[in-house]
């Protein structure tokens, strides 16, 4: 089918990002018992998936990681803020030709309110705020892959099911968009995302 939308996911695709708890105190500049651990994914956080869903208060969320990683909720919050590192390089190039070639943009991202600020608001991150439309998992109470999440994203993006090309740097969100009706392809958020996307595009766009 004719590939007539292109949605991203953000952490990992538009976005580099600390993927653990270790990563995120190294950027903060902060010590903690932690840091001499094994790696803890930022989901491994029995807080982290109901926050970004919307279910549980920022006050409790920063309180529940405090207590794992063994520092003060201020530390907390700055360790949060330092899970976004900065936009992939090319991303904003990427957008463009994106929307120059006629599809619609859109991003469907598991996300939390402070983080959804800086994406829409901060110039760093105007690639994001290009796009035709954007939704945080914190905004709908739904987290990828749950199918309820593609649905509604199909709705907000107004193009058939099968013409929705998806980028994402998790397997199980990727094999999720797949069992909803989209194209989709998994993202390596360590080998230069937007030249991976750029390729997949081409592809897709000339099977068309």
């Amino acid at each position: 089918m004719r590939t007539e939308a292109v949605c991203f996911d953000i952490g990992g695709v538009l976005v580099r990002i600390a993927h653990t708890w270790q990563d995120a105190l190294r950027a903060a500049g902060l010590d903690s018992p932690a840091l001499r651990e094994p790696q803890m994914l930022l989901s491994d956080l029995p807080a982290f998936d109901p926050y970004q869903a919307g279910k549980l208060s920022y006050s409790d969320y920063l309180k529940g990681l405090a207590d794992a990683l063994e520092i003060s909720t201020e530390q907390a919050a700055l360790v949060h803020e330092s899970i976004l590192i900065e936009p992939y390089p090319g991303v904003e190039r990427l957008v463009r030709e994106v929307k120059a070639a006629g599809l619609r943009t859109a991003c469907c991202s598991n996300t939390n309110e402070p983080h959804w600020i800086r994406f829409t608001t901060h110039p760093a991150f105007s690639a994001i705020q290009h796009l035709d439309v954007q939704v945080g998992s914190h905004q709908v109470g739904l987290l990828k892959p749950n199918r309820s999440f593609y649905e509604l994203m199909t709705k907000l993006i107004e193009r058939t099911t099968g013409s929705i090309l998806f980028f994402d740097d998790s397997q199980l969100n990727v094999e999720g968009a797949v069992a909803a009706g989209w194209q989709a392809h998994r993202i390596d958020p360590e080998n230069d995302p937007p030249a991976q996307m750029q390729a997949l595009l081409a592809a897709a766009l000339g099977s068309a």
